[in-house]
């Protein structure tokens, strides 16, 4: 009976704390605000309004979202919310006329705002866009401030986040020198900080190698040297495989080393805040490990034969001879489409005798691809979706592979890579 009782009790108890939450998330009541959620109410305000703006279609609407966002700010000077506010506007509405100078209103808080409440802010407001040259004044005034108080509780928190809003798009030739100038300030000051798993993420690009990462590899050295947090050692680990995979062919098994390091090191066993994180760091080395080893540097591409998108016979080896590019890619995937006409520009780049260029698509109707074909102007065949997906496992769009004039594998990119990397290295192997 007793220990009935006991249950009927926390039972008891798991309802009101679920009526007094959700209740009071749906009604925004008073005592939701106080009890379940940190910030204050005007935050809460901000919040509600980007959940609505994520799913605004009307430009109408969207403009009204737009003129909600700056009353928060304007109601609520000198507060974090103001801030968060502005900033949220400036990443939604870049090119909206918003009737006040926003980015200056910005740039003469970062003098006026403690680095806390920046930091906090720009947490709040990411968007995921790559906007990192609009962006670069104001990073580069804030990490003037930090230089002048690095003792601060948050620099390295802000710094973080700097990182996050000068991350550049994958296919960047170079890295923006003011994200570098974080890394070097990061790597002297604060490589022991807890606060570094995005900047790592940043650094390397954990999921694709890109090329814009090879500069950070001595930052993220210093960091894992001295840096004792579990979840940024999981990140620097990671990043540091990744950087070095982005050299390519010459430094491969270095890389097979650093990815297999990591897996023993970090097992997803370990309960902490970021165990999640840690797991899915792990799917991407195991992802990372299967490409080099089946389908890495130097090995010979799997054959492949199959039907086109016009239904006529294809087959990887009628391209032998010939320098060619693997493009994976779908009529859902907009930065698969987005990347057609930097592919063009390489085709035409080359004569046709010596570089030719492959899809492999992944649309189940044939109906949408043969219509992205036709509205994008692509002009190479393409194999059919279960022509290769068994052959040529795919862990994202779009995914190249460049293969030499004897069909060995010279190249691998998950995500559009610039066009000057592409063309230096199709020029190499043609002219070889």
């Amino acid at each position: 009976m007793l220990k009935v009782r006991w249950f009927r009790v926390l039972l008891g108890l798991v309802l009101v704390f679920l009526t007094v939450g959700v209740g009071g998330y749906l009604v925004r009541e008073t005592l939701f605000i106080t009890f379940l959620y940190s910030g204050s109410r005007a935050d809460w305000e901000l919040q509600q309004l980007r959940n609505r703006a994520t799913f605004e279609k009307e430009p109408e609407s969207d403009v009204a979202l737009m003129d909600e966002c700056l009353a928060i700010a304007r109601e609520h000077p000198g507060t974090r919310t103001e801030l968060a506010a502005y900033l949220y506007a400036e990443h939604r509405w870049p090119d909206q006329d918003k009737g006040i100078p926003v980015f200056d209103e910005l740039m003469a808080a970062a003098e006026d705002y403690d680095l806390d409440d920046w930091a906090n802010a720009l947490n709040d407001s990411r968007n995921g866009a790559s906007e990192w040259e609009r962006w670069t004044p104001l990073a580069a005034r804030l990490v003037d401030r930090i230089e002048r108080e690095p003792d601060h509780a948050a620099a390295a928190r802000l710094l973080t986040e700097l990182a996050v809003l000068l991350n550049p798009e994958f296919a960047a030739e170079s890295a923006p020198p003011e994200l570098l100038r974080i890394a070097n300030l990061v790597a002297e000051r604060f490589a022991a900080s807890p606060d570094l798993a995005n900047f790592c993420e940043v650094a390397a690009d954990l999921y694709s190698s890109a090329h814009y990462t090879k500069p950070f590899e001595p930052y993220v050295r210093q960091i894992l040297s001295v840096n004792q947090d579990r979840y940024v050692r999981c990140s620097a680990s990671l990043a540091l495989a990744s950087i070095v995979r982005a050299h390519g062919a010459s430094r491969q098994d270095e890389a097979r080393q650093l990815y297999q390091t990591f897996l023993t090191e970090f097992n997803g066993q370990t309960v902490y805040p970021a165990q999640g994180v840690e797991e899915q760091c792990r799917q991407w080395a195991f992802n990372a490990l299967e490409v080099m080893d089946n389908r890495g540097f130097g090995m010979t591409a799997p054959e492949t034969r199959g039907i086109d998108l016009d239904g006529d016979p294809i087959a990887l080896e009628d391209f032998r001879g010939r320098v060619v590019l693997l493009s994976f890619w779908a009529s859902w995937c907009p930065p698969c489409l987005k990347a057609v006409p930097l592919e063009l520009e390489l085709l035409h780049g080359f004569e046709e005798s010596e570089f030719a260029i492959v899809g492999l698509n992944a649309d189940d109707v044939l109906e949408n691809a043969a219509a992205a074909v036709n509205e994008h102007g692509i002009v190479w065949p393409s194999f059919r979706k279960s022509s290769h997906e068994e052959v040529w496992p795919t862990y994202g769009y779009p995914t190249y592979y460049l293969m030499d004039r004897e069909g060995k594998i010279a190249g691998y990119w998950l995500g559009t890579p610039s066009k000057a990397e592409l063309e230096e290295k199709i020029r190499f192997l043609v002219e070889q």
